[in-house]
């Protein structure tokens, strides 16, 4: 993960990840303005629960073969 920020727009900042560019947001906040809501410059799972990883920060699942975080706060069902 990265909070150092290389670029800054109307959006917010953003930082450098693994070759992609991702949102900085403050302690993962998350408000309307923000296009997707992330965990690390990661996307929330929008519709998983099948767990694929387990590490030190949580639990990690697969949609359109990509890693996404699943919160235990906002399950789907």
């Amino acid at each position: 993960s990265t909070n150092d920020v290389k670029y800054r727009d109307k959006d917010g900042k953003w930082g450098f990840e693994n070759g992609n560019w991702c949102i900085i947001y403050e302690n993962n906040e998350y408000n309307e303005s923000n296009k997707e809501k992330t965990y690390r410059g990661y996307p929330y799972c929008k519709s998983t629960n099948d767990v694929r990883h387990t590490d030190e920060d949580g639990k990690w699942g697969l949609e359109n073969d990509k890693w996404c975080f699943i919160s235990d706060n906002n399950k789907y069902e």
